[in-house]
């Protein structure tokens, strides 16, 4: 499983499942006032994950979360599940795919 989410105004974390059970490895990606993609997956199968701090003037400074299909036509291989708790300002995005599924950021290199 992935997990993906904002933290203040500036930092992305995606926590990645370990082969180890019950242990997640976080890395933060820094993005202040830009957008910051990811693909989950493969180049013809998965989803950009896309975060955004502040996308739209009546959010009151909350993270978005997009998602689009990777290639046309060719369904998304995992379960995924947004939510938003209570008092928070970021929603979590899980996205249940196996523990070696590539996770790259968009215009950088792999996790």
């Amino acid at each position: 499983m992935i997990k993906i989410y904002g933290y203040s105004d500036d930092t992305v974390f995606v926590e990645r499942e370990s082969i180890e059970p019950a242990y997640y490895h976080a890395v933060d990606f820094g993005c202040y006032d830009e957008p910051i993609t990811f693909r989950i997956g493969t180049d013809k199968s998965g989803v950009f994950v896309t975060m955004r701090y502040g996308a739209h003037t009546h959010s009151g400074g909350t993270w978005s979360t997009e998602l689009e299909m990777i290639e046309e036509g060719v369904p998304v291989p995992w379960g995924i599940f947004w939510k938003v708790e209570e008092g928070k300002y970021t929603g979590l995005l899980s996205i249940n795919c196996p523990a070696d599924t590539p996770v790259v950021r968009i215009g950088e290199g792999s996790e």
